[in-house]
């Protein structure tokens, strides 16, 4: 299992359009949903589940938090971006799963760049 966010030196927001688009694919694909839903839903009861979500998706809190803190030092981000991690995540990556989990819509991931931009605004340097 990959973790839910990995970053490399590139533009933060453009690293995170690109992994959102990534996410809203494999969201589309119905093995995926399967997947996802049966190791949150277990995830509830049982240690091994607990451990798989962990590695799904516990450290995009702390692989976000230190893009964001490089993204802060080039001047792509306002300081303490970096402190609001989890928040941008939910921000970014909820709506597409409340779209496909609750509604069973299909995502576009035209609406992908929307989402983060629309995230990352109050943290975007003024002027």
């Amino acid at each position: 299992m990959r973790p839910l966010l990995s970053f490399d030196d590139s533009p933060v927001r453009d690293q995170l359009v690109t992994q959102a688009e990534q996410m809203a694919h494999r969201l589309n694909q119905p093995s995926a949903v399967s997947i996802l839903a049966t190791v949150i839903q277990r995830a509830e009861r049982d240690e091994g589940m607990r451990r798989l979500r962990e590695e799904m998706f516990g450290r995009a809190d702390e692989d976000l938090t230190r893009a964001l803190a490089t993204a802060v030092e080039r001047g792509e981000l306002r300081p303490g971006a970096q402190d609001h991690a989890r928040d941008l995540v939910a921000r970014m990556f909820g709506p597409l799963f409340f779209e496909r989990f609750l509604y069973g819509e299909r995502l576009d991931d035209g609406i992908m760049a929307g989402e983060v931009d629309s995230a990352l605004a109050p943290w975007l340097p003024s002027g």
